[in-house]
This record gives structure tokens, C-alpha cells and sequence, in this order.
């Protein structure tokens, strides 16, 4: 069974079948807002930057909104992969929530998820690590005052109307916010799609910027005034860059996407517009790595993982079908491996 779907820009592409794809070719890397979608990645980058991207001796930039920044500050702290396992364990086998949590509850244990996966030392190390430099993003309500309840909803409501009839109308009312530490701050100009604004990251704020990355609101609490940041209120990031693919500076080499999909949403207000698919000026030298339909379809239910699994089924039933998914997520890591060293991933990726 084919586990894999490979999706390139025309200059990734270009590269790779003139080049192949070695871990010396990447100098960036971005992940995805989509809460437990990122269980199909969860094995996956056990491979990919365990063994696979642990060769590359240049630096490089990652980047994440929502879960994605949480996969991607794991992967900045001085031993990833014992992060990734304690968060893994803690994701699949201790999560429990009553049957109808308040945002309160599910931030709670968000918050000890993530105290548990980057342990006491785990900010500091991701925020001055130089090989991987760690970019999260975050949005920011303008204007720039605490928003709750109603004042939040309405204008999240407007956000998404003027989102409706162009995408660049939505910055009237999101600001995009990147927390980025020194040396990713170097790899990106200052995005003009929407007002983005730039803050340094540092030990005392990325435990904020990521639990603000992933405050979906109406689910979790959003995160008010981040230490080093303008005032005002944070929450999702995956409104502005639900798959993000910021036009970085990749000089010779190219981004690589670990990702749920084999295409790119801009935002989270464009899920349901397939004409925007792919409209990001970043994707041009990027590599998207996606499971293939048929694996999809191979898992139980059918589908990857969603927040709603929560509430479709019983804990136990719930933890049994996540299990069959990180298994297949494995494979898909192996798979990977097996065909850039072998080179045959020139003849397995397409065009986006």
C-alpha cells in the first residue's frame, strides 16, 4: 500500500528531481494548526527528525500555528524526542474531560500538557536553540484591548464576513502575531498578505505565545497581554496561517511540510473555499508529505483524528483507534526514510 502522497512547488520540485532530497537540503520546516490531526504526524516525526533530519548540519527554521507550534517547540528543546513521547502518552492516555468541559477545563489540561511535554528547561532551550530556530504564530484582535464573550464573538463574526469576500479584508480585524527567536527572526521578511507584527521570543513568553496559538475560541480561554508583546487579546494562529507557508528565505534549499492534507488552506475562516487552496506565496519551494487517501482510508473510521473524537467515543474506544493511528503514522516515517535514501522520491512527488 502506498502510505505517502507528495505534493511540490515548482521550485521544490525543480530541486528534488535535479537534486533528490537530502536532510542538507532543508532550511525550513512548517506544521499545521489541526488539534489531534497531528496523531497521523505523530510517528512520522520520530523518523523525520529523529533519525532523518538529525544529519543536517544547518540550521533550520521551524515554523507552527496552533498544535503545529506545539510539535514544532518539542522539536527545539535539547532532547525532542523524549518530549514528543511524553507528550504522545499524555496526549492519547490522560486527556479526560467531562462530557460537556467549559474552555477553563480544556485549557487547563492544555496547560499541563505542555508544562509536562517541555519540561522546566524545555522554554529556555527552545528559545536559544541555534540549529532550530522556532517561529510560533499567533493572532492578535484589533484593536489592541481584552476581549470576551460577546465583544469577542462579534468580532470574530465580522472576521470571518469580510474574510468571506477576500482574504486581505480579514486584517482589519486579525493581526498576525509571530513570536520568533533571534535567528528565525533573520530567515523572513515581515509578511505584507496582513498586518503581521514581530516579537522576540523568550523564556518568560513561549509558554503563552503557544498556549495562545492554540486557543481556539469557544473551546479554549484566550490569552490576554503575552509578556514582550502588544496588549490585546491573543488566541488561534490557524486564523490567519491554519497551514502556514510564510515566504521564507530558503537561498539554495527548500521547505519541507510534514502535513494532514496534500494541499494548503490560507486560513481557518477558508476551510470550506477550495478555490483558495494553495494561495500562499510560500508553497513555491515547499514539499507538502501527507498521508495517502489509501492509508486514510485504512484507518478505523476512515478518517484521521478530529476534536470531536472526544465526544464520538469512549475513552477506551478512543484510545484504541488513536493507537492503530500512530501505528500508521510509523510506517509513514519509514516510508519517507526509505525513499530519499534510496532517491526514488524523485519519481513519487508531483506538482501542487
Amino acid at each position: 500500500m502506498q502510505v505517502l502522497e507528495m505534493r511540490a512547488g515548482p521550485r521544490a520540485l525543480a530541486h528534488i528531481r535535479e537534486h533528490g532530497l537530502k536532510p542538507q537540503h532543508v532550511r525550513a520546516v512548517s506544521a499545521a494548526s489541526g488539534g489531534p490531526k497531528w496523531l497521523i504526524l505523530s510517528g512520522f516525526d520520530q523518523y523525520f527528525f529523529g533519525q532523518w533530519l538529525a544529519a543536517a548540519e544547518q540550521p533550520i527554521t521551524l515554523t507552527g500555528s496552533s498544535i503545529g507550534a506545539w510539535r514544532m517547540a518539542m522539536q527545539a528543546v535539547a532532547e525532542p524526542e523524549a518530549a514528543r513521547q511524553r507528550f504522545l502518552h499524555s496526549y492519547i492516555y490522560e486527556q479526560r474531560y467531562p462530557k460537556r468541559p467549559t474552555p477553563a477545563i480544556i485549557s487547563a489540561e492544555c496547560e499541563r500538557l505542555l508544562d509536562l511535554a517541555l519540561g522546566e528547561d524545555g522554554p529556555g532551550q527552545a528559545v536559544a536553540n541555534p540549529q532550530r530556530p522556532l517561529r510560533i504564530i499567533a493572532n492578535r484582535m484589533a484593536p489592541g484591548r481584552r476581549l470576551s464573550g460577546p465583544g469577542l464573538y462579534g468580532r470574530l463574526l465580522a472576521a470571518a464576513l469580510a474574510n468571506r469576500r477576500e482574504r486581505a479584508r480579514l486584517g482589519r480585524w486579525v493581526h498576525r502575531s509571530l513570536f520568533e527567536s533571534e535567528a528565525a527572526a533573520h530567515t523572513l521578511a515581515t509578511p505584507q498578505d496582513l498586518p503581521t507584527e514581530r516579537f522576540r521570543l523568550m523564556t518568560d513568553n513561549l509558554r503563552p505565545a503557544l498556549l495562545a496559538s492554540g486557543a481556539i475560541p469557544g473551546v479554549m480561554e484566550v490569552v490576554h497581554d503575552i509578556p514582550g508583546g502588544s496588549q490585546g487579546t491573543y488566541l488561534d494562529g490557524g486564523l490567519t496561517d491554519y497551514h502556514p507557508a510564510l515566504p521564507e528565505d530558503m537561498a539554495d534549499g527548500i521547505r519541507l511540510f510534514p502535513h494532514f492534507y496534500p494541499f494548503a488552506v490560507p486560513g481557518w475562516f477558508d476551510k470550506r473555499k477550495p478555490q483558495r487552496r494553495n494561495q500562499l506565496d510560500g508553497l513555491d519551494n515547499t514539499l507538502i508529505i501527507a498521508p495517502s487517501n489509501e492509508l486514510v482510508a485504512s484507518l478505523p473510521h476512515g478518517k484521521i483524528p478530529d476534536r470531536k473524537d472526544f465526544y464520538r467515543f469512549s475513552d477506551a474506544e478512543r484510545i484504541a483507534y488513536w493507537e492503530k493511528v500512530v501505528e500508521a503514522s510509523e510506517r509513514m516515517g519509514e516510508a519517507f526514510v526509505e525513499l530519499s535514501e534510496s532517491n526514488q522520491i524523485t519519481d513519487s512527488v508531483r506538482q501542487i
